[in-house]
């Protein structure tokens, strides 16, 4: 089988299982109501706390200005608090509170990550899809998650730190070096929700992961390019055709009845646009879980053929 049919296969073989479990599609929607939730408590009144600050030092730096010097230098006086505003340094209280907050995000993203995981890889294997077995699993590895969620976020900071202080070429060796960070961390999630609990050393998920990459690197390389072919075809076909309906019916039809015609093809194109990547990215999910299983476990799911699994390791040995 070609690379291409065998993208193709994947593909299918994922919307098969996503068509028998049409419950893995609330998962995102729940993760992305519950991270709106926790935005709503954590983030919002630390923004608040850091821009109390920020504008309590703006105005005592104002009052010190004009005490010392009302009449004679109003321009260095604007000038001065200007600089002052666009160097703010962060304080020790401000610096805890964003790392904090960062780490966290990382904590909820895995948790919540952890949860879908458990029933995709379910799901996969021929189970029922059940979202509250899926959050009870992700309660009982609730010390991994944190401990991953402590090791990523710094990782993420470091890297993000070093990023800053480096010019535009360094930059782009450290982008290059958090690309692969996140290539490594591919299979993170599957292996916290697969590891017994009391293997808490986020490290040892990060090496199975590698090994697992290096194994599998050929069709997992080929199955998420194909994922991602697929989105930007698709995108760029109902976008031409998109296009052609505003277009026919400004010129031909004209007037209100054809600016809303336009405004609502419009409308219904991102609709549908957004909908469409929404699953194809449930099932990209879905095939990362059926990888690792059959890398891990040698399972081989009943939606994916033998000979597409093993793909994943022939392309390896060829080298």
């Amino acid at each position: 089988m070609g690379r291409i049919a065998r993208s193709w296969s994947i593909m299918q073989s994922s919307f098969r299982i996503l068509g028998k479990n049409k419950k893995l599609l609330f998962f995102p929607i729940i993760n992305f109501i519950i991270v709106l939730f926790i935005c709503s408590l954590f983030i919002l009144p630390a923004a608040y706390y850091v821009y109390d600050q920020f504008n309590s030092k703006s105005n005592e730096l104002e009052i010190s200005s004009t005490t010392t010097a009302p009449t004679t230098a109003p321009v260095i006086q604007n000038t001065e608090l200007a600089e002052t505003d666009g160097e703010h340094e962060m304080t020790a209280s401000e610096w805890v509170i964003w790392v904090s907050l960062y780490i966290f995000s990382v904590f909820v993203a895995t948790y919540l990550n952890v949860a879908f995981y458990t029933e995709i890889l379910n799901a996969i294997r021929g189970g029922t899809v059940d979202i509250a077995n899926g959050f009870k699993t992700a309660n009982r590895k609730i010390i991994q998650i944190f401990f991953w969620a402590c090791l990523a976020g710094s990782v993420g900071l470091i890297i993000k730190m070093i990023e800053e202080k480096l010019d535009f070429l360094g930059q782009i060796i450290m982008k290059l070096i958090g690309i692969s960070w996140s290539i490594a961390a591919l299979f993170v999630i599957p292996i916290i929700v697969t590891e017994e609990v009391t293997n808490k050393n986020p490290f040892s998920y990060l090496k199975k992961s590698s090994s697992i990459i290096v194994k599998t690197w050929g069709e997992s390389l080929i199955g998420y390019v194909g994922f991602g072919a697929l989105n930007t075809l698709v995108f760029i076909c109902s976008f031409i055709a998109m296009l052609g309906l505003v277009v026919v019916s400004t010129m031909l039809i004209g007037g209100n009845v054809g600016g809303t015609l336009a405004v609502t093809c419009s409308v219904t194109w991102i609709i549908l646009i957004i909908a469409f990547m929404y699953i194809v990215s449930v099932a990209e999910k879905i095939y990362r879980g059926a990888l690792y299983l059959y890398a891990s476990e040698g399972l081989i799911p009943e939606q994916y053929s033998q000979e597409l699994m093993e793909a994943a390791w022939k392309s390896k040995k060829k080298k």
